[in-house]
């Protein structure tokens, strides 16, 4: 799942693998903020409702992609 969207954020939005990887980081960042403020906890022990479930679901999405759009700027950077 990582790999389309990283692609997405670092190619076809045209801010390149910094403006891809800065935004991929603030909606990790802001997914982990609003689970927090929605639920109380971010723990993944406290993951028992759909709410909370949906929150850690699409927070593994986020920092998936985040890894990968990270990777794929080390590999081009790194040649």
């Amino acid at each position: 799942m990582g790999t389309t969207p990283a692609d997405f954020t670092d190619g076809s939005l045209g801010i390149g693998y910094a403006g891809g990887s800065s935004l991929l980081l603030a909606l990790l960042a802001g997914s982990l903020l609003l689970w927090r403020r929605s639920t109380g906890s971010i723990a993944v022990g406290s993951v028992h409702t759909g709410k909370a479930e949906m929150f850690y679901w699409v927070t593994i999405m986020f920092s998936q992609t985040l890894g990968t759009a990270l990777g794929d700027w080390t590999a081009a950077t790194a040649h």
